[in-house]
């Protein structure tokens, strides 16, 4: 029997659910039924349960943050909620958590066992593989793995295909490869990789074998059976669901159709091949076979002489120079390849630099976040345009160093960041958005502003709205909280204050003066 945890604050509804539900009818033993949400957490710590049915709006735990911190301890808990009418706040959020049931007060015993039947009928088919024949979930995801890489024989394919890997769809089959975008090595990782599959085998409708199975941390794989005109959308529907609950990205890739389930290593070769172009295609999308085609530039210089035009712009403080000669450089044919050759030749690039900017004079360990992001970052790194983006960002930083030995050196980009500025007062523009829009890291960013604007970056924010609040107030048609909205501001009482700190008077008094 499946055991489940009953949580209510009202005492008599808890009764009723109790005694009027037929619970060892539908399967299921009541383990454990409270009024306090702490004590029913207490139970779950230290107890496996498959279902908890629980009140939402209770005193100082409610059943949404009950059912979080249960499905923390307990990620297969199924939970049904059951709320007031008056808790609409609560029911959405009971729809983000993903509840498996939810029911309006006042509820009948007949309402809930419907609801509870669905939910059982849901721990039926999770449960049912395990218990076919011993190890059968590990013996069938390694039997699809040993498939798709090939290393069966024919003979033991038809023989385990009945026993373990009934087909359930017809061909054309794909090899589709599912990864989870910057993760770390870690237990919790593994188990993430699983719940990704789990929801890919309970939501994809056409999978060959109703299951997938887990490659690394990080991948995982399936089959699909039916067309690419399906699958994609199919594909793209499952990735962006579970997205939309989890703070991951997800990157997929699939393989040519093959019409025989012992052509699939052929479908998943290329599906590998397309998932391991990651670092050109980009991540958090599908990648089809074939999608990458490396560029050959025939009419550029080889990448020695492009280092030494990189290393030369970064000391002549030629920014655009850098940004152009680093495309050039990752679109050089040597330079491509797999992502290690990428990643061996960055750190060579960035050994170079090194060694070219202490020769001229400069410490790099005081430039920019080099010392900050280091070398392993690029170890890190999944797409080759991240690792761009951070070689231009550094190279920028550098060659702003540098250039600050010049006695009559001046920021060239601040006219520019002033103008960027300006079209943004009326928005909520940061610190951070300005940095990025400009390829400085937060930082490095914050000390060349003030170096060469006299003033902090946030100091002069509020200032260029004061000054733009005080040529608005000189229009009577503009009321002041409207006047506020216009400079950034969603609160008339903190404009109010900050005017009065920056001019000395209110907003209204300065009206009136003028």
């Amino acid at each position: 029997m499946y055991k489940a945890v009953l949580v209510d604050d009202e005492t008599y509804d808890l009764i009723g659910m109790q005694q009027l539900v037929p619970w060892p009818s539908l399967g299921i033993e009541i383990v454990f039924s409270t009024n306090k949400s702490m004590a029913a957490l207490r139970y779950i710590q230290n107890h496996k349960i498959d279902l908890l049915v629980t009140d939402i709006k209770m005193p100082l735990m409610s059943g949404i943050e009950l059912a979080r911190l249960s499905i923390a301890l307990q990620p297969e808990l199924k939970t049904l909620f059951i709320s007031g009418h008056q808790d609409f706040d609560f029911a959405k959020q009971a729809l983000h958590l993903r509840a498996d049931g939810y029911l309006l007060k006042p509820v009948d015993e007949q309402e809930i066992a419907d609801k509870v039947r669905i939910i059982l009928a849901e721990l039926d088919e999770a449960k049912q593989p395990s218990q076919l024949l011993p190890n059968y979930g590990i013996i069938r995801q390694d039997m699809l793995r040993r498939l798709l890489e090939g290393s069966m024989t024919d003979d033991t394919l038809h023989q385990l295909l009945d026993t373990y890997m009934p087909v359930v769809h017809t061909g054309p089959y794909h090899a589709v490869l599912i990864e989870i975008d910057h993760v770390e090595a870690n237990l919790q990782n593994h188990q993430t990789i699983d719940w990704v599959l789990l929801q890919f085998s309970n939501q994809l409708a056409r999978m060959a074998f109703g299951f997938g199975c887990r490659l690394s941390i990080t991948r995982a794989a399936l089959v699909y059976a039916g067309t690419p005109h399906s699958l994609e959308p199919d594909i793209e529907h499952i990735r962006h669901s579970i997205q939309s609950k989890k703070s991951y990205t997800l990157t997929a890739s699939y393989g040519s159709g093959v019409l025989q389930i012992s052509e699939l290593p052929r479908s998943y070769q290329e599906a590998t091949e397309a998932i391991d172009s990651k670092m050109f295609a980009g991540k958090n999308r599908l990648i089809p076979p074939g999608h990458i085609k490396f560029v050959t530039a025939h009419d550029i210089s080889d990448v020695k002489i492009l280092t030494e035009q990189l290393l030369d712009a970064v000391t002549g403080y030629r920014l655009v120079t850098v940004c152009d000669t680093i495309e050039e450089l990752y679109n050089q044919e040597s330079v491509h390849g797999d992502p290690l050759r990428i990643r061996r030749f960055t750190m060579l690039l960035m050994t170079k630099l090194e060694d070219y900017v202490q020769e001229n004079g400069e410490s790099v360990n005081k430039s920019g976040d080099w010392n900050h992001v280091g070398m392993a970052a690029i170890e890190r790194f999944e797409t080759i345009g991240e690792i761009k983006s951070w070689l231009r960002r550094t190279a920028f930083e550098l060659s702003e160093t540098m250039q600050q030995k010049s006695d009559n050196y001046q920021w060239a980009l601040l006219p520019d960041i002033e103008r960027y500025v300006q079209t943004r007062l009326t928005s909520d523009v940061s610190l951070k958005e300005v940095a990025d829009a400009f390829s400085y890291s937060q930082s490095h960013f914050s000390y060349l502003f003030k170096e060469h604007a006299g003033v902090s970056f946030s100091d002069y924010i509020v200032r260029e709205r004061m000054k733009r609040a005080k040529e608005l107030l000189l229009s009577p048609g503009l009321k002041i909280y409207e006047v506020a909205e216009l400079v950034g501001y969603n609160s008339l009482t903190y404009f109010s204050r900050a005017f009065k700190t920056y001019s000395g008077m209110s907003p209204g008094a300065y009206r009136k003066r003028i």
